[in-house]
């Protein structure tokens, strides 16, 4: 029934790519996989190690400690991909690695019975384990299972997943889940949910984004000096006050400004740094949110900057660089004792593990309903962090009680070093479990 229903949605969509733009544009961008070079091994039809299915560049850093270890076994992978933006991620990883990866954009729209083997996912894959990613489960993918592959779930959330009998999305969704082999979660309530309704699954409590993050953490100072010429002259500038006087405010989005607004304006801050780093590179953004921050602070108009590759000089007395350079979020964390992480006043939080894992007192939006980032966070600090911010002035209250609290510091490493112990002695056990 389900074959019948992806070959139905095939040919609908051999009507649709001539008259409907998006599906014009998708299928553009699905050709791709006809010109694509892929390993020798691909084209003589020999089988795979391991086929990882992900949708975006978020999902692709969650399975990458999974794909390193592969790759240093020196086995081979399929790694299928459904968003464009992650198509320049994983085709610098194929280029790192050209003869142990093979590629593919989910054919969503190229797709139909007759297609060549590059735009059908049951003539492409091979591989007899597939892993995928949270929720993301694509019809074509779960009817790889009759041809008994191993399912392996990672990242598995019951975040906002209704249980309603009637609900069509939660019986596909039920569906789906019941036809994994091993269910991995990172939080013991998601275990607990799992095994109540899909008891025939092997589970196990792991975070493998946690060791992604750990790993660029590590080689933080050598990625900025490669990423950004003027590395030093930024540094010098970040370094020359108390570390509990920086501020950095990650995937910043404009209606976040009035956080900045208030810090700056806040007497006791007259000697601190701060870093925006806008989620939107733009130039239209980026003179948008300088022009925002100029209009509400036009005394400190002359102390903000826009850096970028190229800027050979900050200002001494500057006390606000916006920061036109992508790549490099994560590993500035770490210079910073206060991390601002945007999207909780828009759609969702972004990610409040990375600034979390630098050992940065994180503050964000109220908007967490979609962050299993932060469920964790808040289950491994006893609710510590990170810090919601809901109204004006509560930002600079929170600030001063954190900073003036006893052994904050020392109680943030400790959970940070404890989370890392238990998700490589986890990682261990989820190495044998899966027999790699």
């Amino acid at each position: 029934m389900l074959r019948l229903l992806r070959e139905i949605i095939g040919l609908i969509f051999l009507v649709l790519r001539y008259i409907h733009p998006s599906v014009s544009k998708r299928l553009t961008f699905e050709s791709h996989n006809l010109k694509d070079i892929n390993p020798d091994w691909k084209t003589k039809s020999e089988k795979a190690d391991y086929c990882f299915h992900v949708s975006s560049e978020g999902e692709l850093e969650q399975v990458m400690p999974l794909v390193d270890l592969f790759i240093k076994q020196f086995k081979r992978i399929e790694l299928i991909f459904t968003s464009p933006s992650v198509e320049h991620r994983v085709l610098h990883l194929q280029a790192k690695n050209p003869q142990f990866i093979a590629i593919l954009r989910m054919p969503l729209v190229s797709y139909c019975f007759f297609a060549p083997k590059q735009l059908n996912v049951f003539k492409w894959v091979s591989a007899s384990t597939i892993f995928f990613c949270r929720y993301d489960f694509y019809p074509e993918m779960m009817l790889l299972k009759s041809e008994q592959r191993r399912f392996v779930l990672l990242n598995a959330t019951s975040k906002n997943l209704k249980i309603d009998s009637f609900s069509i999305k939660w019986n596909y969704y039920r569906f789906c889940y019941s036809l994994m082999d091993v269910i991995c979660a990172s939080l013991p309530q998601d275990i607990s949910f799992f095994k109540h309704f899909f008891p025939k699954a092997s589970h196990f409590e792991i975070e493998l984004r946690v060791l992604q993050i750990h790993q660029r953490l590590e080689n933080a100072n050598q990625t900025l000096q490669n990423k950004m010429s003027n590395f030093n002259l930024l540094s010098q500038w970040i370094l020359s006050v108390d570390k509990n006087q920086r501020y950095i405010f990650g995937s910043f989005w404009n209606e976040e400004s009035f956080l900045v607004e208030e810090l700056i304006l806040a007497t006791s801050f007259n000697h601190s740094r701060v870093l925006i780093a806008p989620h939107d590179l733009s130039q239209n953004n980026l003179q948008l949110i300088k022009a925002s921050l100029e209009a509400k602070l036009p005394s400190q108009s002359k102390q903000l900057l826009i850096v970028d590759g190229t800027t050979r000089e900050i200002p001494p007395d500057c006390k606000i660089i916006i920061l036109n350079m992508k790549g490099v979020l994560l590993e500035l964390y770490p210079f910073f004792g206060h991390a601002v992480v945007g999207g909780g006043f828009g759609v969702s939080i972004h990610s409040v593990l990375e600034p979390f894992l630098a050992k940065s007192k994180v503050v964000c939006g109220p908007k967490i309903h979609r962050s299993t980032e932060y469920d964790l966070i808040k289950y491994v600090t006893n609710q510590k962090f990170p810090k919601i911010i809901e109204y004006p002035g509560e930002f600079i209250e929170y600030i001063r009680m954190i900073d003036g609290a006893q052994g904050i510091e020392m109680e943030l490493n400790h959970k940070v070093n404890m989370l890392l112990d238990l998700q490589n002695q986890q990682m261990l056990k989820f190495k044998e479990r899966i027999h790699c």
